[in-house]
């Protein structure tokens, strides 16, 4: 593990514990901007496609729409 990788894990926990990237950036000692673009991971947001992947791991086709 890697110094940088480290701060970003902390601020990444940080941020997304109490929804707040300005906690997170004094935690590490800098300013929120730069926080938010080198350190806090955005998770990213995809939809849920939790059924149609349990129906093809099952060989079972999904009805067209």
């Amino acid at each position: 593990m890697t110094p940088r990788t480290f701060r970003k894990g902390v601020a990444t926990a940080v941020d997304h514990a109490y929804d707040d990237p300005e906690r997170a950036a004094r935690q590490l000692g800098n300013t929120r901007e730069v926080a938010k673009t080198h350190y806090i991971d955005i998770p990213e947001t995809v939809p849920d496609n939790r059924e149609v992947l349990e129906r093809w791991a099952r060989g079972r086709e999904m009805p067209k729409t």
